[in-house]
């Protein structure tokens, strides 16, 4: 298993449907818009107003262009590494909403782009969350070389 050699730090999202390219960043070690650039090369591929979080398809692609290999798994805080958790209530739906945060598993935290305050909710409210979702989580489970 591969190590991380850089403590995982929280990136706020720049804007309502930024949580995406923010869990990019804190994956990656990089600032937002850099890893906004980096997973995203053309302009088309993201919007302003265009929410990535829910396809996690899109998100693992993205990952793959900063770098990283990951895999879909339900057991993400047994693997040492980081992941990115998408949730999505009421897919299709209008008024539909969708998310996502970043498991720290060095500091055993969720990491959440939106939260404005210094004390999150219990990883274990995110979890439970997740669960009651339409869900999927992305480990990340290297580097690529």
């Amino acid at each position: 298993m591969e190590r991380w050699f850089f403590p995982i730090r929280r990136v706020a999202q720049a804007d309502d449907n930024g949580c995406a390219v923010a869990c990019l960043a804190m994956v990656a070690g990089l600032s937002y818009g850099r890893a906004r650039c980096e997973a995203f090369p053309r302009r088309h591929e993201f919007r302003d107003d265009e929410s990535l979080t829910a396809d996690g398809e899109r998100i693992h692609r993205a990952l793959e262009r900063l770098g990283f290999t990951a895999r879909q798994a339900d057991d993400f805080r047994e693997h040492g590494t980081p992941a990115i958790l998408t949730f999505q209530w009421d897919p299709g739906r209008k008024g539909s909403h969708a998310h996502c945060i970043v498991w720290d598993p060095f500091r055993k935290r969720m990491l959440d782009p939106a939260q404005r305050h210094l004390d999150p909710p219990a990883v274990d409210h995110y979890v439970d969350l997740w669960r009651r979702s339409n869900m999927t989580a992305l480990v990340v489970t290297g580097r690529k070389r």
